[in-house]
Formats: structure tokens, C-alpha cells, sequence
């Protein structure tokens, strides 16, 4: 049978190459063996038909490939799954934890919300940065201090049981919430200790800080321009921060006040600001100097309560209103001295016009800070004319000599011997002086006065001279002119010398000593005290 089929394929495949026969009649050899079995076992039936014997063959090679093919794909299906199964647990378990730290880092947020209500809540906290106490470690961890308590320890808003700006952190017990910049030398990294967070199935740590705005200098301050407004409009700017030359902060902040342009109320985040600059490294160094904004309170932080706003009671459409008698203890009358405009008050309530008890004694000793001083600072612009002003001296005009330990500023003003220790209520507007510098030599002016030495009389004497060449440099800190004015400077000089007289050979005659205090009285006074010695103050 066997070699039926074979013939048979040799003559269907007369036009084919024998080795693509080959395959094929080994296959057939394969079912033929096959088949002789099954008709061993059925020696009663008749053989199949050739064509039948083919047919049959061609189908179960089919099933074989297509079982082969399932099979296959089965296994591609079974990897796949396995593959997805794998990446979803670990997905899962990415997003579990993702989860545990969203949920720390919220319960972070809410801590840091709750300890600044806390501890700067009420009126009276100061806020600042751990700078102040110099500590190198975390300069820019925030402090509250109270200003109700004296000596209080300042609490610091960070992360941490008992954070101490002065301890050292490390990676291990600390988070690191933003790098030193490169381009700031001063730059520090911001680090603050970890939180372990407990409880049941409770993982992970967490860290939180919070800055203090309030330290920061805005730069989204933009100077009103210089065109005619109403009078409400402009009370309304003076009210307010002025543009604050935030361009002389840094080379790469110039162009900030470079650029006409430039509207720097449209700086409203930190990318617009590197935006503005065209530098990307600009916020990151100036994070903990710059903010693009800021709001503040005016809270009174030693009583509590809101600031009284002085602005109204400044100005001059209210110098009628009784505000300043209300509020300041005092009414104000213009007056000129010297060519310059001052505000006279007419004290009428000391207790509250003097600012410190203990140097006014309740307002019966008129002296110390006092209202005047800052109502005539806020006036001082009146004075100004084509961008110079007159200068201003104090008044009442404060007269003191040199103090000594008994003799305290103010504590006995207009008092006996004290009576020209006046207080002043103006401010003044003069120089300052910058530089002084006093000069002394000795020289011997020959005299004809006649004098005897060692019983004889001789007129080839000398006369010894003390001169002084003193040097005095004036520097004006205003940012307008101060009109020409003469200037006198009065001193009291009051040597005491030692003089060592030698003959030719060398030999020590006399070592007189003299007070040139004694020998500069005119005979005016009797005394030896200012008041009755007046020949001794040297003028300039």
C-alpha cells in the first residue's frame, strides 16, 4: 500500500523537484503505517480508496497545526496575564503608597496650619527668621516670640519635637526641602527634622516648615506715575508702600527698573518673575530675600488691638479737627525759625504728649521722645523749595555741656544748674558731621617782657604758645540740598599741661604745671563751671 501511495504522489507531482517530494512521502509513509494497523485489526472491511486515505490526512495535519497555533497562543495569553497581574500589583502597591504619603503630607499641611494659628494668632507675637539669633545651622526656620512675656523663647515653625535652629540635621533624621542656590554665597539649604508617624498600620515620616513673608522685600511694586490726580486718589497713595528700587538688589534684578515697559504689578509668581528677569535661576536665589506678594495687619503687638492709623491726623486739612489734642496730647501751630517752617506745640495733656514714663515722670518733667518730634518729621516736607531746603535747627534750642555720670540726659531739664538742658519737640534738619579731626603743636614766640633768672634781669625770654588747627567735614544724608548757611562750631577745651624746663646742658630745671582753663578767664566770672566761664568756648 505504501508503495501505491508513493507511486501515485510521484505521478501527481511528475513536474516537481525530488527533495519537495520528500516531506511529503514521509509524512504519507507515517498515516500508511497507521493504516495498515487499523486494517490488520479490520480484516473484514475492504481497504479505503485511495482518494479518501488523502483526505482524511490533509484534515488531521490541519488539526495538529491549529491545535499547535492554539496551544501557542494560549501560552502568549497566560504570559500576558501573568505580566498584567504583576504590574498591577505593583501598581497597586505604588498607589497604596502614594496614598500613605498624600495622607502624611496632608496631615503635615494641617499641623503647620494649626501650630501658626497657634503660636502667631494672637496680637501680641513678633515673627522672624532664625537668623537674628545668628544661628548658622537653619538661618530661615521661622520664629514667634511673645512680646507679653519678657525673655520668651521664640517657638519655631518646623517639624520636629523641640527643633533647634542650632543642632546640626542629617539625611537620616531630617528632609531636605530646597538646596543652597550656587549663584548666592549666602544661601543656605533648608533641612527640618522628620515626624515618625505612629499608630496602627501607620508608615512613613513626614517634615513640615513654614517661611515668613513679612521678611521679604515685594517686588511687584510699581511707582503710580507722575500725572494729575484727585486729592482722594493721591491721600490714597500716600498711603501706601511705595516702588522700593528692587532693580539695586542685584546685577540680575536690573532690568527690572531698566525696562519702561515693565508693569511689576503683573509679577504675580515666582516664574513670572524669572519671566521679568530672563534669568531662571533669579527665584531660587532670591527665595528666602523676594516675594511677589504680601499683605500685613496693622496690630498693635505690645497691647493688642488693631494700630491707630496717624495719617489723617497728620495731614493738614484736619489741623482743625481736634485729633492731634484727641490722640497726641497736643495742638500745632505753624511757625518759622531761621527761614524754616516748623510745627510749635501747645502741650496740653503731658502724660500722653511725652512718650516714656520713666524719663517724663508721668508728663511732670517735660522731657524725652514726644509727639512733637514725629508730628514736625512728617511735616519736614513742607520746608522743601526747587528741591533744597532751610536748615532746621531744634527748638527749643538744647544747650548741655559735657555729661558726667550724675548728669543724665533730660532727667533735670530746666532745672538749677541744668536749666539750658532743654527738650526739644521738632526735628532737625542739618548736616552731619563726618569728619573731625583736632590738631595741637607747642612753639615759643620770643617777648620783650622783662623777667629775672638767678638774680638778674633779662629781656631774651620766651613766650610758649599752644595752637590748634582743627578740621571739620560736613556731609549732607538728605536726598535734597541744604541751603548755603554760615556754620559755627563751638567747643570747650580745657588742657591741663606739663612742662619740663632744661638748661643747655641738659639739666631738668623746673616741670610747671598749669590748667590753660585758669589762664583763658577774661575775669567775666568768679567760677569754673560753664555758666560763668563762657571765654573758654572756642568758636569755629
Amino acid at each position: 500500500m505504501c508503495h501505491a501511495i508513493l507511486a501515485c504522489f510521484r505521478n501527481y507531482n511528475t513536474h516537481s523537484r525530488i527533495d519537495s517530494i520528500r516531506p511529503f512521502v514521509q509524512v504519507v509513509h507515517i498515516h500508511c503505517e497507521l493504516h495498515t494497523i487499523f486494517t490488520m485489526q479490520e480484516t473484514q472491511n475492504p481497504p479505503p480508496p485511495l482518494k479518501s486515505v488523502l483526505t482524511q490526512a490533509r484534515q488531521r495535519g490541519f488539526a495538529l497545526v491549529v491545535t499547535l497555533s492554539l496551544m501557542i497562543l494560549l501560552t502568549v495569553i497566560a504570559v500576558g496575564l501573568l505580566s498584567l497581574a504583576s504590574i498591577s500589583l505593583r501598581s497597586s502597591s505604588q498607589g497604596s503608597a502614594l496614598a500613605t504619603a498624600r495622607a502624611n503630607a496632608r496631615m503635615a499641611l494641617m499641623l503647620a496650619i494649626g501650630e501658626l494659628q497657634k503660636q502667631a494668632g494672637p496680637d501680641q507675637r513678633v515673627s522672624g527668621n532664625a537668623s537674628l539669633v545668628e544661628a548658622p545651622q537653619n538661618p530661615n526656620w521661622t520664629g514667634i516670640w511673645r512680646t507679653d512675656q519678657k525673655g520668651s523663647q521664640p517657638n519655631w515653625l518646623v517639624s520636629g519635637d523641640k527643633p533647634d535652629p542650632f543642632a546640626p540635621l542629617d539625611d537620616k533624621t531630617s528632609a531636605l526641602l530646597l538646596t543652597a542656590s550656587k549663584d548666592n554665597a549666602d544661601s543656605k539649604e533648608l533641612r527640618v527634622p522628620l515626624t515618625k508617624v505612629t499608630g496602627k498600620n501607620a508608615v512613613g515620616n513626614f517634615g513640615w516648615w513654614v517661611g515668613d513673608e513679612g521678611v521679604k522685600a515685594r517686588v511687584d511694586l510699581q511707582a503710580p506715575k507722575p500725572v494729575s490726580s484727585p486729592a482722594i486718589v493721591r491721600f490714597s497713595r500716600s498711603r501706601i508702600a511705595p516702588e522700593n528700587g528692587i532693580g539695586k538688589a542685584g546685577d540680575d534684578l536690573a532690568v527690572l527698573e531698566s525696562r519702561p515697559d515693565l508693569d511689576k504689578r503683573q509679577i504675580v509668581t515666582a516664574s513670572t518673575l524669572a519671566l521679568a528677569a530672563a534669568n531662571l535661576e533669579v527665584p531660587k536665589k532670591y527665595y528666602h530675600d523676594l516675594t511677589t506678594g504680601g499683605a500685613t495687619l496693622p496690630v498693635n503687638v505690645v497691647t493688642g488691638g488693631m494700630k491707630t492709623d496717624l495719617s489723617l491726623i497728620f495731614d493738614s486739612s484736619q489741623s482743625s479737627s481736634g485729633l492731634t489734642e484727641e490722640f497726641l496730647g497736643a495742638s500745632f501751630k505753624a511757625k518759622t525759625v531761621a527761614d524754616a517752617k516748623i510745627q510749635e506745640p501747645s502741650v496740653k495733656n503731658p502724660a500722653k504728649f511725652y512718650f516714656t514714663p520713666e524719663i517724663s515722670g508721668g508728663g511732670s518733667n517735660p522731657a524725652g521722645p514726644n509727639w512733637g518730634v514725629l508730628y514736625n518729621y512728617a511735616k519736614i516736607w513742607s520746608s522743601v523749595s526747587n528741591q533744597a531746603v532751610p536748615m532746621t535747627a531744634l527748638n527749643p534750642r538744647p544747650e548741655c555741656d559735657i555729661r558726667t555720670n550724675d548728669w543724665p540726659p533730660n532727667r533735670n531739664v530746666d532745672k538749677g544748674s541744668y536749666k539750658r538742658d532743654i527738650q526739644h519737640t521738632n526735628t532737625s534738619l542739618t548736616p552731619v558731621i563726618g569728619y573731625l579731626q583736632m590738631g595741637f603743636r607747642m612753639r615759643a614766640k620770643p617777648t620783650a617782657v622783662p623777667y629775672i633768672y638767678n638774680g638778674k634781669q633779662s629781656t631774651d625770654g620766651y613766650q610758649m604758645q599752644l595752637e590748634m588747627k582743627p578740621v571739620v567735614g560736613l556731609w549732607n544724608p538728605y536726598n535734597v540740598k541744604i541751603n548755603a548757611t554760615p556754620y559755627r562750631i563751638d567747643w570747650a577745651l580745657y588742657p591741663y599741661l606739663r612742662i619740663g624746663l632744661k638748661d643747655k646742658a641738659g639739666k631738668l630745671l623746673s616741670t610747671p604745671r598749669t590748667w590753660m582753663r585758669e589762664q583763658w578767664k577774661s575775669g567775666a566770672g568768679s567760677g569754673s563751671t560753664p555758666e560763668t566761664s563762657q571765654d573758654r568756648w572756642f568758636q569755629l
